[in-house]
């Protein structure tokens, strides 16, 4: 179910950002010459799919829990099996 949902939300992503920089082209054609509408319609396409990266940035950090909402161990830290990252950091003396 999740990979059909990024698959599918990819798809509309990329479809309406085609349909924003389309658009943003056509008007500007008719202004300036062809490669100039183009790098309006691009820029155009960037800025709105930033903006909504940044969206999606600042509800995820809003929405998902922090590090204050981990479980905490009580009691003493082994020191971990040969090759674990707590036995290879440990001073053996």
């Amino acid at each position: 179910m999740l990979n059909t949902v990024r698959q599918t939300s990819g798809a509309i992503g990329l479809a309406a950002s085609t349909a924003l920089a389309a658009a943003v082209t056509a008007t500007w054609r008719s202004a300036t010459g062809p490669a100039e509408a183009l790098v309006h319609g691009y820029t155009a396409a960037f800025i709105a799919s930033a903006v909504c990266l940044a969206a999606a940035a600042i509800v995820a950090a809003v929405a998902m829990p922090g590090l204050s909402s981990l479980p905490v161990r009580a009691g003493r830290p082994g020191r971990g099996t040969r090759g674990s990252p707590q036995g290879s950091l440990r001073d053996d003396r």
